[in-house]
């Protein structure tokens, strides 16, 4: 778990280098090295381990041993033709990822939007505003992100191994988060539509 866990911390630690990076190299006259913020890195890092790499540990291995208990359920009540499609490792892999699409992405957007604008030194009503300000944006580009990467993830055999890969993938998606969440927030949207910045 520890290593996992100091897997994850790397990788979290490079998106926002990364993310700071990219956001310093598009403007002009100035260099990366100058203007690379290394608290907004810890708590970038911090944010993602809390928010995203811990849970996600947790959450790989509640649906690999659910899993086995379904395939064992299944086999005993269902026939073996029906068995074997619901268990085919393709079947379950689609079920995990739609599960952590659904339950999970939703959970940690919120949980990072908010951190990161707590950490900053918002306070609670600060974190919500960013949270109801981003989380749409956020949650549906994750949606598109993630869709391929965790049927690849969940068809690997063990929680340890997809636990690496989502921190590989993650990588890219948390210089994204890390630039949104750093970015500022655009005018209030209307009432009936105030969960979406789009």
């Amino acid at each position: 778990m520890a290593a996992l866990l100091a897997h994850g911390a790397l990788a979290d630690a490079a998106a926002d280098v990364l993310a700071q990076a990219v956001a310093v190299d598009s403007a002009r006259g100035r260099t990366a090295t100058a203007d690379l913020d290394w608290r907004r890195v810890r708590r970038s890092t911090l944010a993602a381990l809390v928010s995203d790499d811990i849970p996600f540990l947790l959450w790989a291995r509640l649906l690999h041993e659910a899993s086995h208990r379904y395939v064992l359920a299944a086999r005993r009540v269902l026939s073996p033709p029906l068995a074997r499609a619901l268990t085919h490792p393709a079947s379950l892999a689609a079920t995990k990822a739609l599960l952590s699409q659904i339950v999970y992405e939703s959970a940690t957007a919120v949980a990072y939007l908010g951190l990161q604008a707590y950490m900053r030194g918002g306070g609670a009503a600060e974190a919500w505003a960013e949270v109801r300000a981003k989380f749409w944006r956020v949650w549906v580009d994750g949606l598109a992100f993630f869709s391929a990467t965790y049927l690849v993830v969940f068809a690997l055999p063990h929680y340890s191994m997809q636990v690496v890969v989502d921190n590989i993938a993650s990588l890219v998606f948390n210089m994204y988060l890390s630039h949104v969440s750093h970015r500022k927030r655009g005018p209030p949207v209307p009432h009936s539509n105030s969960f979406c910045p789009r």
